[in-house]
Order: C-alpha cells, then sequence, then structure tokens
C-alpha cells in the first residue's frame, strides 16, 4: 500500500512539474501523521538562475566593485593635452615705424612647445606661417620671422621646448596700414605641425597687445 501511494506522488509530482523529497518511514509514528512532505519548485529555480549578471552583483553587493572598476578606466582615458603636443606663442611685442614708403615692423615672440607626459612617443615639429593681425583681420600675411633654434625639432615625452623668433629687417606692412596697426589690439598667429598628429596644423596665438609706435 505505502509503495502504491509513493508511485501515486511521484506521478502528481511529474505533472505538477515539482520535485517531491519523500520523508523516511521511521519517521511516521503509528497513530500519528506523517511529516508533510517537502516541495521544490523546479519553475522558481529556473527563474533565480535567469537573474542577469547585473541584478546579481547588485544582489551579491558587488555593485560598488563595478563602479569603481568603471572609475579606473575612465581615469586612465588622458586628456588632449596629456597624449598631444601643445603649443602657444609668449611674450610678444611690436614695434611700428612709418616711412614715406612703408611701415617697417621689428620685435618677436617665443614658441614656446609643450608634449604630454602620456604621449606614444616623441614628435618632430615643423613651422608653418605666421602673421599679425587684429579683430578686423590679417594685416600681414607671411610675416619674416627668424628662430634661435633650428626646425624641424624634436620634443620629448613630457618635455617642453621653446624657440624665440625674431621679426626679420624686411619685416613691414603698406604705410596705409600703420593706423590699423598703431590704433588698437593685435596679435601674433600662426601654425606647427608634428609628426604625432601626422602633420595636422596646431594653431598658435598670441596674447593681444598694443604696438610700440614712436
Amino acid at each position: 500500500m505505502l509503495s502504491v501511494r509513493r508511485e501515486v506522488q511521484r506521478r502528481r509530482g511529474a505533472i505538477l512539474g515539482v520535485a517531491i523529497v519523500e520523508p523516511l518511514e521511521n519517521n511516521c509514528v503509528a497513530g500519528r501523521e506523517c511529516p508533510s512532505f517537502a516541495v521544490k519548485e523546479r519553475a522558481r529555480a529556473s527563474s533565480l538562475e535567469a537573474v542577469p549578471s547585473l541584478a546579481r552583483g547588485l544582489a551579491c553587493g558587488r555593485l560598488p566593485a563595478l563602479l569603481l572598476a568603471f572609475g579606473a578606466l575612465l581615469a586612465g582615458c588622458g586628456s588632449k593635452g596629456a597624449v598631444s603636443l601643445t603649443a602657444r606663442l609668449d611674450h610678444p611685442s611690436l614695434t611700428a615705424k612709418a616711412s614715406a614708403l612703408v611701415t617697417g615692423l621689428s620685435g618677436g615672440f617665443d614658441l614656446v612647445l609643450d608634449l604630454g607626459p602620456e604621449a606614444p612617443s616623441a614628435t618632430t615639429v615643423s613651422l608653418g606661417k605666421f602673421m599679425l593681425r587684429n579683430a578686423a583681420g590679417v594685416l600681414v600675411d607671411g610675416l619674416p620671422v627668424s628662430p634661435d633654434q633650428a626646425f624641424p625639432l624634436d620634443v620629448g615625452v613630457g618635455k617642453t621646448e621653446t624657440a624665440h623668433f625674431t621679426l626679420d629687417p624686411t619685416a613691414s606692412a603698406p604705410t596705409d596700414a600703420a593706423s590699423e596697426i598703431c590704433g588698437g589690439p593685435l596679435w601674433f598667429q600662426g601654425t606647427v605641425q608634428d609628426t604625432l598628429s601626422s602633420g595636422r596644423p596646431t594653431d598658435v596665438a598670441s596674447e593681444k597687445i598694443s604696438a610700440d609706435c614712436p
């Protein structure tokens, strides 16, 4: 009779999709009911196994570790200045002397080249052209200048190189440009190219200055 009951229970469990764990026979005491059968629901176990990995990370308290790892990855991404060349023009000066034919120009500036500490390698810098301009536009294009260092110039990783440029004695502007040069703020502007950026031009400019016009 007991074997028949067990068989009926097994078949009922198979139909319902649950596993029935039977009690040991010695747990049944004469005159008393046997303990309830323990039931483990297979459907519930399957749904727990399907929880996405992120949810499991939340349930197990691993989310802070995941966020820290993601933050470390972002921190490893250097800024543009840390991995490439930056350039600027410092200490600009300009003197303009008008004559009957032209307005002679003298002065100069420093070209400062910085290569970031996270750059993959050193770079070699070549010069583009320089100009003098104001807010209205270019006053002198192709400004003749001479550096105190030879170009192309190598710049090492994490290093800074400075070259002083002096306007050539031939630097000049048309006579009618003297009023614009002496009349308001103006600045030097130019471009450089370097091998690390595959020769793409980098714009450089000085701060605004006022020309000395004796």
